[in-house]
């Protein structure tokens, strides 16, 4: 493919220890950023599911009316 667009082969030394040592850093640092992902994601879940937790507790509970009974409506923020 690189040398249908380009015209020439792409040359790769495959033996340069530059170049092994560059991958393999590479290589421990993309492990340590997946382990940074996991840890914060397990932390978010943790989080979350605290504010879930401490939103529901102030939430008014369903309120049951039946048919016939009198209701109070506040219309103050309602727009007539």
């Amino acid at each position: 493919m690189f040398y249908i667009n380009y015209s020439y082969y792409l040359r790769i030394n495959k033996n340069s220890k530059e170049e092994r040592l560059v991958v393999e850093k590479v290589r421990i640092s993309a492990e340590k950023i997946i382990k940074l992902y996991k840890i914060l994601k397990i932390e978010l879940n943790k989080i979350l599911k605290r504010i879930i937790k401490i939103v529901n507790k102030k939430r008014f509970k369903e309120l049951d009316f039946k048919e016939g009974e009198i209701v109070y409506i506040n219309i103050k923020n309602i727009k007539i």
